[in-house]
C-alpha cells in the first residue's frame, strides 16, 4: 500500500508534463522507439525485445492496432508518416494470420461442424477503423478479407442475442460502422431495457462480471461507446448517466495505467458533454451553508479541496447548493464523542458493517451472543468466542482498512498478523486491543470477516465498535453499535 500511496503521487506530479510541449515530444519520440523495437520483419508485434526470440504475437499485435487505432479514431494521434508505416505493416501482418487462421478451420471441417465466424469479430473491429484508407498487400487478399467481414457481420446479425452485453455493444459498433444500422440500433435497445437507473449512481448494468480479469468498468466502457457512436441523440440522457455512473466509479477504484483505464478514458473523452472545459473555481457552482449561515472558502481550501471547522453546539442543518453543469462530488464528515454503548451503527449506501459475538458451547455448535442484554453472560474463561463482521458493498470498494476494537474480556487465538482469505484476500494485523484488516478490494455483496478469541476475565466491559473505511476514498466509511457486556 504504502508503494502503491508512492505510485499515486508521482502520477499526480507527472500531470504537470502534458502541459510541456518539449516534454510531450520527448515521450512520444521515446514510446514510438519502444514499440518499433517491439515489432518484427513480419509486421506483428513480439511480447518482448529480444534479439534471440523474434515471435509475432497475434493478440499483443490486435492490442497495439486497437489502442492506436481508436486514438487515431477521436483524431488524438498526432500525423506521424512513420507511425503510419508501422500500423500498415501490422495490419497486414494481421490480415495474413487471419487468413491462414481461417484456412486452418476450413480444413478441420466435417460433417457436423462448421466455420465460426464470430472468431474473427476482433479483427473485424479492428479494421473498422482503417478500412477506409488502409492499403493491402494485394488486391486478393483485400477481396478475401472483403469476404470475411461480409460473413463475420452476417454472423453477429443472427446470434448478437447469446452474447455478453459488453459483446452486443461491441457488435453493435461494427455493424454501424460498415452501414448496417437497423440492427445496432435494435442491440442498443436491448441494452438500454437491461439498464439500472439511479438517480445517485447514475446508469449501470447488472448482469456485467466482477472478477481478477474483467471489470465492469471495462465492459461498460464499451456500451457508452455504442450509445455514443450509434445513436447519440437518441441516447444522449442515457449517455450522460453512463458516464456519470464511470466517474463514480472512479471515485472508488485505482484503474491503475493498464488497458482497463485507457479504455473507460477513451469513452469519456470521446463521448456526452465537454466536461474538461469546466470553471475550475468551483466557489461560483457550489455554496455550502451552516443554519443559513455561508462557509467561506479560503485559498487553501480550495487548493487542498478539504476544509475543517468546529460546529457549534446547536448546529442543526448543512445545506450545499450546486448549479448543473459538470458533475462534482464531497463528502461532510462530522466527528464527536460518546459513551461506547450510545453508538448506533451508521453507514453510507455504498458501506455497511455489523459486528457479532458467537460463543462455542461444550458440543461444539455456536451461539451468538447478545449485545447490551440485560442479563450477564454465563460464560467460562477459556471458552471460544468468535467475532463475525459482516460487510456490505453495493459497488466494488478498494483498499480498505477495518479496526475491530475488542472488549477487553477477549484474548486473540491468533497473535501473529498474516494473510487470510474469508469472500476476499486481506492481510490481519493483531494489536494489543484491536484487530486490523487491510483488504485491497472487495467486490459487490455481502463478506463475512471472522477471527477467533479466548475468554480471559469476568466483569463489566465496553464491546468496542467495528469501523471500516475506504483509503482511496475516506468518506465512505461505516462502523457498528457499540455495546455493554457483562461476563460472570
Amino acid at each position: 500500500w504504502t508503494s502503491a500511496a508512492d505510485y499515486q503521487e508521482e502520477r499526480m506530479a507527472a500531470l504537470s508534463r502534458l502541459t510541456d510541449p518539449t516534454l510531450n515530444e520527448a515521450d512520444y519520440q521515446k514510446l514510438y522507439r519502444q514499440l518499433l523495437a517491439l515489432q518484427h520483419e513480419d509486421g506483428g508485434f513480439g511480447w518482448f525485445d529480444s534479439q534471440y526470440l523474434r515471435e509475432s504475437s497475434f493478440w499483443a499485435t490486435s492490442v497495439v492496432v486497437e489502442l492506436l487505432g481508436e486514438l487515431r479514431y477521436i483524431g488524438c494521434r498526432p500525423k506521424d508518416a512513420q507511425l503510419d508505416s508501422m500500423l500498415v505493416h501490422a495490419l497486414q501482418y494481421l490480415d495474413k494470420e487471419v487468413l491462414e487462421f481461417l484456412k486452418e478451420e476450413k480444413e478441420d471441417l466435417n460433417w457436423f461442424k462448421k466455420v465460426n465466424y464470430l472468431n474473427f469479430i476482433g479483427y473485424v473491429y479492428n479494421c473498422s477503423l482503417f478500412d477506409k484508407d488502409r492499403p493491402y498487400a494485394s488486391a486478393a487478399i483485400k477481396l478475401r478479407t472483403d469476404n470475411l467481414r461480409r460473413k463475420v457481420l452476417d454472423a453477429i446479425e443472427k446470434q448478437w442475442r447469446e452474447f455478453s452485453l459488453s459483446n452486443r455493444a461491441y457488435c453493435a459498433i461494427i455493424l454501424h460502422r460498415y452501414g448496417r444500422h437497423d440492427k445496432a440500433e435494435r442491440i442498443l435497445e436491448s441494452l438500454n431495457q437491461l439498464a439500472i437507473n439511479d438517480a445517485k449512481r447514475g446508469m449501470y448494468w447488472d448482469q456485467l462480471s466482477d472478477n481478477l480479469w474483467s471489470h465492469p468498468v471495462a465492459h461498460t466502457s464499451v456500451i457508452l461507446e455504442a450509445f455514443h457512436e450509434v445513436a447519440p441523440q437518441t441516447y444522449a440522457q442515457q449517455i450522460e448517466r453512463v458516464r456519470q455512473w464511470l466517474l463514480l466509479e472512479k471515485q472508488t477504484s485505482d484503474w491503475g495505467n493498464s488497458s482497463l483505464a485507457a479504455d473507460a478514458v477513451y469513452a469519456l473523452l470521446r463521448t456526452g458533454e465537454d466536461w474538461l472545459h469546466a470553471p475550475l473555481d468551483t466557489v461560483p457552482d457550489m455554496q455550502i451553508s451552516i443554519d443559513g449561515r455561508p462557509v467561506e472558502f479560503t485559498p487553501d481550501n480550495l487548493l487542498l479541496g478539504n476544509m475543517r471547522m468546529d460546529l457549534p453546539a446547536n448546529a442543526r442543518q448543512v445545506t450545499i447548493t450546486h448549479r448543473p453543469g459538470h458533475p462534482s462530488w464531497g463528502a461532510l464528515i462530522h466527528q464527536y464523542e460518546a459513551p461506547m454503548q450510545q453508538i448506533k451503527q451508521r453507514g453510507v449506501d455504498e458501506l455497511s458493517i455489523r459486528k457479532e459475538l458467537w460463543a462455542q458451547q461444550a458440543d461444539g455448535k455456536w451461539t451468538q451472543l447478545k449485545l447490551n442484554g440485560n442479563a450477564p453472560l454465563q460464560l467460562q474463561k477459556g471458552q471460544r468466542i468468535q467475532v463475525r463482521l459482516v460487510v456490505t458493498c453495493s459497488k466494488a470498494l478498494e483498499y480498505l482498512t477495518l479496526t475491530d476494537e475488542r472488549p477487553a474480556y477477549l484474548e486473540p487465538v491468533d497473535q501473529l498478523s498474516h494473510y487470510g482469505w474469508e469472500d476476499c484476500i486481506y492481510y490481519q494485523e493483531t494489536k494489543d486491543s484491536q484487530t486490523n484488516f487491510f483488504i485491497r478490494r472487495l467486490s459487490k455483496g455481502a463478506h463475512v470477516l471472522t477471527y477467533d478469541c479466548y475468554v480471559t476475565n469476568t466483569g463489566s466491559f465496553s464491546v468496542g465498535i467495528a469501523t471500516i473505511q475506504s483509503q482511496y476514498a475516506p468518506q465512505f466509511v461505516a462502523h457498528s453499535d457499540g455495546a455493554k457486556q457483562v461476563i460472570k
